[in-house]
């Protein structure tokens, strides 16, 4: 550059030069970006986000710190680090004066693996406690950048007050014998301390407290307050969801005369965790009750000790109920915990079994599958055709489908879709429209899905000559989402020309790495000659695991219903209710909400005689951590 500036250009070579510099700067700034995206540069960021009207500081970790779409503040992973920011001065000097500090708190973090608790000091569990405070920053300095850590000659000089908290063990926990479990009220005893939310050798316990009890993956109130009551006393108390304890300080060797500084320090690390703050202005919105069906009841169809009982979505369907008699079928195996994969044990063999109630879905037997019956004069599709409308009629569906005359009790064929040249995926759901006619839901892997690790893409078949022949009708998706996966429809019928199918989505974000799972209805309205995208109806998860597919029906007021498996915290089953025939959806309907891990899920739903809904599911939970089959029966006139 110094060679070119002793050049006497002319104005147009000069302004040619500036022109190719221009271009030599920007192609460099991009690729720098490039570089620093695919994390071939390093950069030092400045920890600070934006929320609730003040800028917000983590000491280490940047990238760990962000503002969610709805404007919350997202911390992942915290642990061994520091967030803080600098509030509004509030006086603390006088009699009467009040420091307060309101937010909404939720943490989504997997379930304790030992159990009961969800504290990493006393239990070995992920949950980990945390120190919360409030403090006079005295005149001194404040850090605002990232780089320090959680201790730095600048806390030197705070004064204030802190609680080292356990948020999700309940308040009545026996056999804890330390000073700091499960929490304490702690004051700032040391004002030279470089550590601004002391460890237990710098800080004076002043009252040990319980745990909080708060659910993990749900909003809960988190205050903070602080009053003068008198010359040397200050009314400290701290409130997580519906729990407060209260702290008299009558010291008059600390006294902070105002409080302008929040801090939060995580001691320990917390994997696989996530904690968000919300202004308390959003509290209305928030804390709605999620809705429960108040007449509700749990029935396990099978649970082994040892054993795995899963996916019943994946070998039976929603139309196998023959008045009160139900049948479901799953996969039956041997457990083995997997904190990455599903329970079972793969090298030991599995079989897919069924189980059947003749009263509703009060009580269940066990059926190992069985095979056709030699005096059984079967109905071959090639050579006369199936008769869909018969009363006892069942069908298994998947890249075969098996037939059954008796309601399950023995099962014939495994025959082809005659007609259908596409590389099928064992998803199915069907629907009879008559002896010889029946519409098939299914899926097939396509080249252009390409937005998982999965192909399928849904779509509907019909046979009008009893099962001989196929013909493939249409895409249950449109061109727009191509590479999104779309598999295991359910679909129902809400007039003669109108259909509505729902069906099991998956995108991945190759920028984020996490993918996005939910359920979509389409709808037809020229008898599946063609779909378009109707509505979205849910959200499986927050975008860690692969999502669950839906099981659909239709009420006899016309209402339509969805259940669903939830694979994020809180995890469990849900549902909702439509009553415009699929085009919105009602808020979440919570059937279950303590799941242990995310193996569960995977419905079928049937409707009984007395409008009450069986939806089958497989599910673990804390006592019962082997993935077993269970039925809950609920009446969906009841829900508030």
């Amino acid at each position: 550059m110094k060679m070119l500036e002793n050049f006497d250009f002319s104005k147009s070579q000069k302004s040619r030069h500036e022109a190719r510099m221009n271009r030599l700067v920007s192609a460099v700034s991009l690729l720098a970006t490039v570089l620093i995206i695919m994390g071939v540069l390093s950069v030092t960021a400045t920890a600070q986000v934006q929320f609730d009207g003040r800028k917000w500081y983590v000491s280490q970790k940047p990238e760990s710190l962000r503002v969610t779409d709805d404007g919350y503040l997202e911390w992942i992973a915290p642990g061994a680090q520091q967030l803080i920011v600098r509030l509004n001065e509030m006086p603390l000097s006088k009699v009467g004066d009040i420091a307060e500090v309101r937010y909404l708190y939720k943490a989504d973090s997997p379930a304790p693996a030992g159990g009961k608790h969800a504290n990493s000091s006393c239990c070995n569990a992920p949950a980990a406690n945390f120190r919360i405070g409030l403090f006079d920053s005295n005149g001194k300095g404040y850090i605002e950048n990232d780089g320090y850590g959680h201790s730095n000659d600048t806390w030197k000089g705070y004064l204030g007050y802190y609680a080292d908290v356990s948020p999700h063990i309940g308040q009545n926990v026996k056999n804890m014998t330390k000073a700091n479990l499960p929490g304490k009220m702690v004051k700032r005893t040391r004002p030279d301390s470089p550590n601004l939310l002391d460890e237990d050798a710098d800080s004076e316990i002043h009252r040990s407290i319980g745990g909080f009890g708060a659910s993990l993956g749900r909003f809960v109130p988190l205050f903070l307050k602080l009053k003068r009551t008198g010359p040397n006393t200050v009314h400290v108390a701290v409130t997580i969801d519906n729990a407060t304890y209260l702290w008299i300080e009558e010291d008059p060797s600390t006294r902070p005369s105002k409080i302008d500084v929040l801090s939060i320090y995580f001691p320990k690390q917390w994997l696989h965790a996530k904690v968000t703050l919300a202004p308390i202005s959003a509290a209305k919105s928030i804390l709605k009750k999620p809705l429960r069906p108040a007449s509700m009841q749990h029935v396990d169809v099978y649970k082994e000790p040892g054993r795995f009982g899963g996916w019943p979505a994946g070998y039976s369907a929603n139309q196998w109920i023959w008045g009160n008699e139900i049948m479901v079928a799953f996969r039956r195996g041997y457990y083995l915990y997997s904190p990455t994969s599903h329970n079972v044990d793969g090298s030991k063999p599995s079989r897919r079994w069924q189980a059947r109630s003749l009263d509703g879905g009060e009580t269940w037997t066990l059926e190992e599958t069985a095979k056709a019956p030699d005096n059984i004069d079967w109905p071959d599709p090639t050579n006369g055709g199936v008769n869909f409308a018969h009363p006892d009629f069942a069908m298994q569906v998947g890249g075969r489908f098996s037939i059954s005359y008796d309601r399950g009790r023995t099962w014939k064929g495994r025959y082809r879709f005659t007609g259908i040249d596409l590389k099928m995926s064992s998803r199915h759901d069907y629907m009879v429209e008559g002896e010889k006619e029946c519409l098939f839901f299914l899926s097939a892997g396509q080249p252009d899905v390409n937005g998982s690790n999965h192909s399928d893409r849904s779509f509907m078949a019909r046979t009008t000559d009893g099962g001989q022949t196929f013909k493939f009708v249409s895409w249950l998706t449109d061109e727009k989402s191509i590479r999104t996966r779309s598999v295991m429809p359910s679909a129902v019928r809400t007039s003669p020309s109108r259909l509505v199918a729902a069906t099991r989505r998956k995108l991945k974000n190759y920028l984020t790495m996490k993918n996005s799972n939910w359920i979509e209805a389409s709808v037809s309205t020229d008898n599946g000659a063609s779909w378009r995208y109707l509505s979205k109806v849910a959200d499986t998860d927050r975008g860690e695991e692969n999502g669950s597919p839906p099981a659909m029906v239709r009420l006899p007021d016309g209402r339509l219903v969805i259940a669903y498996g939830y694979r994020s915290w809180p995890l469990g089953i849900r549902a909702r209710i439509s009553d415009d025939d699929g085009k919105t959806w009602s808020d979440e309907i919570v059937l279950r909400d303590d799941g242990r891990i995310w193996d569960l899920g995977y419905p079928r739903m049937m409707i009984r005689p007395d409008g009450k809904l069986v939806t089958i599911y497989y599910f673990n939970t804390q006592d019962n951590p082997e993935p077993h089959i269970v039925a809950t029966i609920w009446d969906p006139n009841t829900v508030r």
